[in-house]
């Protein structure tokens, strides 16, 4: 495996961990807080912010470079292309290489954008259950929909 490839895929594999990290159900909105700070803690690090944006450079990089592997899928299976127009077991193996590490640039491209949507949602959630929490404590420590309750 070529060392481009091999940075691509470990960092797939570090943004399935954090976007799994960031989905997954948090046990309190302290956690939340404590996770979201983390994180984004660790992407204002110089360092980081450079690895980060350089493998999203080589992945659009890459991307560009295996597209050709996605736009001819059906005649490369041989579903789409008459007999005397057979492809040798070499070159569909190239193919298939291609298509793989396409769909690897691909997915990866897709969870950086998630990862900074989810990281956004996140610390604003956890804000808003703040907020919300602070009313709680202002009315007594009832819950708003206990009150409602003891209203009817």
């Amino acid at each position: 495996m070529e060392p481009g490839w091999l940075v691509l895929l470990i960092s797939l594999f570090v943004q399935m961990f954090f976007t799994v990290l960031l989905v997954a159900p948090l046990p309190s909105n302290a956690v939340r807080g404590f996770l979201v700070e983390a994180v984004q803690s660790l992407t204002e690090k110089p360092g980081v912010k450079y690895a980060v944006w350089g493998t999203l450079a080589l992945n659009i990089f890459y991307f560009w470079y295996t597209i050709e592997g996605l736009t001819h899928m059906g005649r490369d299976l041989g579903i789409l292309s008459p007999v005397e127009y057979a492809i040798s077991c070499e070159a569909k193996q190239d193919m298939f290489r291609q298509e793989r590490n396409a769909l690897i640039c691909g997915a990866s491209l897709f969870l950086w954008f998630v990862l900074r949507r989810l990281v956004d949602i996140q610390g604003k959630l956890h804000e808003s259950r703040d907020a919300q929490g602070g009313g709680r404590r202002a009315h007594g420590g009832r819950a708003h929909g206990d009150a409602r309750r003891q209203a009817r």
